[in-house]
């Protein structure tokens, strides 16, 4: 007997990425440059200040998990 898989559906968001969504929601652009190595990212207009902090908070850890 095949082992039941649940649906991705139902499965809950993990925290992570209920942030990554939240962010993304306020996310206006972004670019990629590779030559650069670097990514450019513009917030809506009345993007809240807690999610620049927020995003800014991601992006200063992940720079520390690079490094």
């Amino acid at each position: 007997m095949e082992k039941d898989e649940p649906m991705d559906i139902l499965r809950m968001p993990s925290p992570e990425e209920e942030t990554m969504a939240e962010i993304t929601t306020w996310v206006k652009t972004s670019k990629d440059n590779k030559a650069a190595n670097c990514t450019t990212v513009v917030f809506k207009k009345n993007t809240p200040k807690k999610i620049l902090d927020l995003f800014q908070k991601i992006m200063i850890f992940s720079q520390l998990c690079l490094d």
